[in-house]
């Protein structure tokens, strides 16, 4: 393992801390958090479905279109990894 590795935040610490900055209102640092979560461990549907909340917000905040489209992206990738609510 590198030193860049050892540093490098851990997809659960990442995902912690964008869902704490989705609730604290910092929209596009919580997505930010959460796609390098989602690009980590990319087979957790839940992370998807934070990911697309916080998209989502982003886009409300922003009006930033392509935000609107990440929300979309994420929530359809969530659906394909878990189609029912189990």
């Amino acid at each position: 393992m590198t030193a860049a590795t050892a540093d490098a935040p851990s997809a659960s610490s990442l995902r912690r801390s964008g869902v704490a900055r989705l609730f604290l209102g910092d929209s596009s640092g919580a997505a930010e958090d959460l796609a390098a979560a989602a690009a980590s461990v990319g087979t957790d549907a839940d992370l998807w479905v934070d990911l697309s909340a916080a998209s989502l917000e982003l886009c409300d905040d922003s009006a930033v279109l392509e935000s609107c489209v990440d929300a979309l992206s994420a929530a359809d990738t969530a659906l394909g990894l878990q189609p029912s609510n189990d």
